[in-house]
Parts: structure tokens; C-alpha cells; sequence
């Protein structure tokens, strides 16, 4: 009976932690394994691209492309989730996450002065956009 009771006590307090940590805001930065967002390629290896052709929901001015890591399901669904990285008016190219898992990833941590101005502008659009939670799913 105790054990049970013990048992129920530990289970209940795992909960309460895991909501708590769920609602924690946490930052995912450029560079890391959750972060879904634009991206600068600059110097990095090139990029292998999801689509050869840009995807542009609306026409407007032209633009130099985006690139962006995304969902699969934000891919899918670019006409819905274009706003939320503000490119619904840009051309986008999704990026393969295996290549942004195997080498932008690692050259962006080895290089991350050079992309420092970047990553300032960067945060503040995923801080707008992300309520500065992670949003995995």
C-alpha cells in the first residue's frame, strides 16, 4: 500500500514537472537541432534544397530568396504558415534538415562571429514570431 502510494506521489510530481518545463519559455538559436526559422547561408557549405524552384505565395518587388528550415507540416502548408516568418511576399527555398543537422549546423557554431549581426536580427524576428518559447512539436 505504501509502495503504491509512493509510487502515485512520484507519478504526480513527474507531471507537475513536465508541465511545468512545457510552459517554461525556452530559446532555440540559429545553429541548434529545434530551431525552424530563416536562415543566412553566407559562407556555409551550400545548401541542399527540399524544392529546386523558389515557392512565392505573393508577387512583390523583387527580392533576393529566403532560405528557410521549416516543418514538414509548415511545407506543406507554406500558404498558411508563410506569415509567420514573414514570407509570404519572398522567395523561399526550404533547406533539407539533414543538411542543416550535418553541415550548417557545424559550421555555424565554428563561424558564429561572422554571423553575429545576423543572429541579432534573426532572434528578434523568432522572439516576435516564437513568443521566444520552443515550439517543437
Amino acid at each position: 500500500m505504501q509502495a503504491k502510494l509512493i509510487s502515485s506521489l512520484a507519478a504526480g510530481i513527474l507531471l507537475a514537472t513536465a508541465a511545468t518545463a512545457s510552459s517554461a519559455g525556452v530559446t532555440v538559436s540559429v545553429g541548434e537541432p529545434g530551431f525552424y526559422g530563416v536562415i543566412s547561408i553566407g559562407n556555409a557549405p551550400a545548401p541542399v534544397l527540399i524544392n529546386p524552384q523558389p515557392v512565392i505565395i505573393q508577387q512583390g518587388p523583387v527580392v533576393e530568396p529566403l532560405y528557410v528550415r521549416v516543418r514538414p507540416n509548415e511545407q506543406k502548408n507554406w500558404r498558411k504558415s508563410c506569415r509567420k516568418y514573414n514570407a509570404c511576399n519572398r522567395p523561399v527555398y526550404f533547406v533539407d534538415h539533414g543538411w542543416y543537422q550535418n553541415s550548417y549546423s557545424p559550421y555555424y557554431r565554428e563561424h558564429r562571429a561572422e554571423y553575429r549581426q545576423h543572429d541579432n536580427r534573426n532572434n528578434n524576428h523568432n522572439r516576435r514570431y516564437n513568443n521566444g518559447k520552443d515550439t517543437r512539436r
